[in-house]
């Protein structure tokens, strides 16, 4: 009897050295009952996953994902959004009157050649071709005409400036021309035509 004390009474100090060293606790007043030692077996909140709510940056719109920003859509907006513009009205209708005068000039000019250089003086076919040819040169000098125009203006204007220079031009050769009458020779005939035609690809351009 007094052996099964003894043995009780050491068990119920070896519990008591155990919860002041690894601060546990008993699950139930029984002495038999397990002891759960909180640094353990503790479980803490910390442990629990919580899904967190989507930010801004992982939930970013479509947008952003494909690399547009608004920013960027506002930049590449060249929609016009204010009144309507008639082109037919004053301030306009020079932009309207300035290609209808290419187009008669660049037709003109080219549909002249057969008949006074060919039928009229009897020309070559390869004089004719050539001077075809020589007529439209100015159109492969496009982009010279428009950097020309962009990098240099004339009095302040970039574009009104070359526009009435090249039509004046223009005009110049076309009147020394009809002077001339029919009596005009070939070469002549191709050299005004030649400059006229460089007035109006420099209209054209600007």
């Amino acid at each position: 009897m007094n052996q099964a004390t003894k043995a009780l009474q050491l068990d119920h100090d070896i519990d008591n050295t155990l919860r002041s060293e690894g601060d546990c606790v008993e699950t139930s007043d029984a002495i038999d009952a397990p002891v759960v030692c909180n640094d353990v077996d503790k479980v803490t909140s910390d442990s629990v996953d919580i899904e967190s709510e989507p930010t801004e940056s992982d939930s970013g719109d479509d947008s952003k994902k494909d690399g547009i920003t608004d920013n960027d859509n506002e930049i590449g907006d060249i929609s016009y959004s204010g009144k309507e513009l008639n082109p037919w009205s004053l301030p306009y209708v020079g932009i309207q009157i300035n290609y209808f005068s290419v187009g008669l000039i660049y037709a003109g000019s080219v549909s002249i050649l057969y008949p006074l250089l060919v039928i009229q003086q009897g020309a070559t076919a390869a004089f004719y071709t050539a001077a075809v040819n020589l007529v439209t040169v100015f159109w492969s000098y496009k982009i010279f005409f428009g950097v020309l125009s962009d990098c240099f203006p004339i009095l302040g204007y970039k574009k009104k400036s070359y526009i009435v220079l090249g039509w004046l031009l223009c005009a110049i050769m076309l009147v020394i021309l009809a002077s001339l009458g029919k009596d005009v020779s070939a070469s002549n005939l191709v050299f005004m035509l030649t400059f006229a035609n460089l007035g109006y690809v420099m209209a054209d351009v600007a």
